[in-house]
């Protein structure tokens, strides 16, 4: 067997460097770099995840604030909608308010009569449909309406029909002229 050359040394010294180096990157390096990869992608997706949390606690204290809002509207509604109609006291309010505006009651009426019915979807509310009339000037009218919104009762306006009410004879014309309304109110009660 003859000697080796220094070059053909070299050669098989870089042959075999180069063939540990392989089998390095296949069996160590390699798996090592997937795992490092597979890391690298449950960071990125844990900081994504990350940013959406941030983002939603951010909106934290704004949702809170409007569940407040929310829940403080629930009671006020609660509190206009009793556990009785007390039609007397329905009544009271609405010709009080008519008189604070100026105008004058004329009528009440029951289309359906007395008993109230349960309000469609909401089995534990019940509905007390009527109508009222009035008289009065357009400003006494509307300030009325504006009163039964802030009764401490819900009172639901369905619909106004206002017409303009005859002249008495012997009456001089005014510059702002009676008005007839009518109007369809529903009055709520719990059941």
């Amino acid at each position: 067997m003859r000697r080796l050359t220094g070059r053909e040394i070299t050669i098989v010294a870089v042959g075999a460097a180069l063939a540990i180096v392989v089998v390095l990157v296949l069996v160590f390096f390699r798996p090592a770099v997937a795992r490092l990869q597979a890391a690298q992608r449950q960071v990125a997706a844990s900081s994504q995840q990350l940013s959406q949390d941030q983002s939603t606690a951010a909106r934290l204290p704004q949702a809170k604030a409007q569940h407040a809002a929310t829940v403080a509207a629930l009671q006020r509604a609660e509190q206009q909608i009793p556990s009785d109609l007390a039609l007397p006291q329905i009544v009271a309010l609405l010709v009080q308010g008519i008189d604070g505006a100026g105008g004058q009651f004329v009528q009440l009426e029951f289309p359906q009569g007395v008993p109230a019915t349960a309000l469609p979807g909401s089995p534990l509310v019940q509905a007390l449909s009527f109508t009222m009339i009035v008289r009065g000037t357009w400003p006494q009218i509307i300030e009325f309406l504006h009163t039964t919104e802030g009764l401490p009762r819900l009172i639901a306006v369905d619909s106004v029909s206002v017409t303009k009410e005859p002249l008495q004879q012997g009456a001089a014309p005014t510059v702002t002229p009676m008005l007839r309304a009518e109007l369809s109110l529903r009055a709520f009660a719990l059941r």
